[in-house]
């Protein structure tokens, strides 16, 4: 054969390499039953907003990255927005997608449609007991009718919240029905409060808590107040502003509390500090090459 053949052949295989590099996953938007929203709580508004267009959404964002591998269990990555936001919001305006893809992590990444565009942080079916796992169990049928995944066992679950989603995440650990599953938290600009539920959890369960804070949003207090009874019980944790931060300290510290200078929103993606976090995750990497 032709060395043009052998030429042309090499250059068709590394293009079919490029390609599925370069695939980018499927990002499903389900509308599922167990959603956080319609729920009776909210059935008539609340706090002046109408139910229709605030409390009427059903949609759960789920997204499968390139390369994706069902391996008996399936882990999960679970971010939950805050006030006057959506999941059309979270997807463009913080680069979910784009941070996830870098952190390379064979999980499966969920954002929940919560409270739209409202001041609220209730999350419906969420803060009901078991409401988590039931969320779960729906994602991972629905994965499995589409050929996505083989089995419905939850694996390794992190979750994560922005701002007012901190409530949401205070009752999956109290009552979600997989609590000892659940591997590391993430708060962004997100200590308001329950503090109790955060340190109850990293004091019963081998799990890892990051939280990022800001001056001028309101966390500040949360901050100072986790940081003392941390103190007060002789828990060690890593208390460290940003700039001064490594991905060793990520790796080798159990809770680390960092102050950024960054805005309430910026935080969230600005240094691609959810990619940060999830690459010191315990998820399994992507084998892609």
């Amino acid at each position: 054969m032709s060395r043009l053949f052998f030429v042309a052949l090499f250059l068709l295989l590394n293009a079919a390499a490029i390609f599925a590099q370069q695939e980018p996953g499927r990002l499903y938007k389900f509308r599922l039953e167990n959603a956080p929203f319609p729920e009776a709580g909210r059935a008539n508004g609340y706090n002046g907003l109408p139910y229709y267009g605030h409390y009427d959404d059903n949609t759960v964002a789920v997204y499968v990255p390139p390369g994706y591998k069902d391996n008996g269990s399936v882990d999960f990555v679970f971010y939950f927005h805050g006030w006057y936001n959506t999941v059309d919001g979270v997807l463009s305006g913080f680069k979910m997608l784009d941070q996830f893809l870098e952190a390379r992590k064979n999980a499966i990444l969920v954002i929940p449609e919560g409270p739209k565009n409202a001041a609220d942080s209730y999350y419906g079916k969420l803060e009901q007991e078991n409401g988590f796992l039931d969320l779960m169990i729906e994602i991972m049928d629905s994965l499995k009718g589409r050929g996505e995944i083989s089995e419905t066992i939850p694996g390794k679950i992190v979750i994560a919240c922005h701002s007012g989603g901190v409530r949401v995440l205070s009752k999956i650990l109290r009552q979600g029905g997989v609590t000892h599953q659940i591997r590391d938290v993430y708060l962004f600009d997100a200590t308001y409060g329950y503090i109790d539920e955060y340190l109850d959890w990293l004091m019963t369960f081998e799990g890892k808590l990051i939280s990022i804070w800001t001056e001028g949003s309101g966390t500040r207090d949360g901050t100072m107040r986790m940081l003392q009874r941390l103190r007060d019980g002789g828990i060690p944790h890593l208390n460290i502003d940003e700039v001064n931060l490594t991905r060793e300290d990520l790796i080798y510290n159990r809770i680390v509390i960092i102050k950024t200078p960054l805005t309430h929103s910026d935080l969230v993606y600005l240094t691609g500090n959810f990619t940060k976090f999830l690459k010191t995750s315990m998820l399994d990497l992507l084998e892609i090459k």
